[in-house]
């Protein structure tokens, strides 16, 4: 029985994704969704089609390659979303609206009220939703949430991270996008309140401040490096008033 994915966008994480899927037992892409169906034809050739040495492929039907979401055949089990952060709203409401299982490429949405209406989407018509933040699945970050659920480490008082790579040479086209949904912090920033979390889980602690400065491109306002300092409280503690 095999699982049967759809993907909807052609770039870079759509096709490490489809090269994933075959390397997986059991799983395999049936369709691809883009705006114009000759960037998804040539996905399809590009990333879908190609022999993995090792691997047994089934002589199923030809990997459809559709213009709009609409298209999908029936038989696709969940979609995988990738593209631009502020294309996946759009696209993972639509595919909620339809009943579609989704697991959309982080970060999920560009802002709270986004996130929420996803959610509250998804429960409304029982669809199943996650954010694909990979980290979360790596067996030292589940290593560490054990440790961290049994009390072993002991109570966390702070977590510090940091991340970053060189961009002597400029910030690269894909992060850029616009001033409010692109840049570092939507992009790697988001992996350092992954960690956080493990230790300050939302449904144990809120999030009581935050501070954070940046600095940002000439042209057009992108964040290009970002520090930032989160202070969490458990749930139900009042919030004490600095003396």
């Amino acid at each position: 029985l095999m699982f049967r994915w759809a993907i909807s966008s052609t770039g870079k994480i759509a096709a490490d994704f489809s090269h994933a899927v075959r390397q997986l037992p059991g799983h395999e892409v049936v369709a691809v969704v883009s705006r114009s169906r000759e960037a998804a034809s040539r996905f399809v050739s590009e990333h879908c089609e190609t022999t993995t040495p090792g691997k047994k492929t089934s002589p199923g039907p030809p990997i459809k390659a559709c213009a709009a979401i609409g298209e999908l055949p029936a038989e696709v089990d969940a979609v995988y979303v990738a593209g631009p952060n502020d294309a996946h709203f759009a696209a993972v409401k639509a595919l909620l609206e339809a009943k579609r299982a989704v697991l959309c490429e982080k970060s999920l949405a560009t802002t709270v009220a986004e996130v929420e209406t996803l959610v509250e989407t998804a429960l409304k018509n029982d669809t199943f939703l996650m954010e694909g933040m990979w980290t979360r699945c790596f067996p030292a970050t589940a290593k560490a949430r054990e440790l961290l659920r049994a009390g072993r480490i002991g109570d966390v008082v702070a977590v510090s991270a940091e991340f970053g790579y060189n961009i002597a040479n400029g910030c690269p086209a894909s992060l850029r996008g616009d001033p409010a949904t692109g840049g570092m912090t939507l992009d790697i920033g988001i992996y350092m309140l992954e960690k956080a979390l493990l230790a300050y889980p939302t449904s144990t602690f809120d999030c009581a401040s935050v501070a954070a400065t940046a600095v940002y491109g000439v042209d057009d306002g992108v964040d290009l490096s970002v520090a930032a300092g989160l202070r969490f409280e458990k749930k139900g503690k009042k919030q004490q008033k600095p003396k």
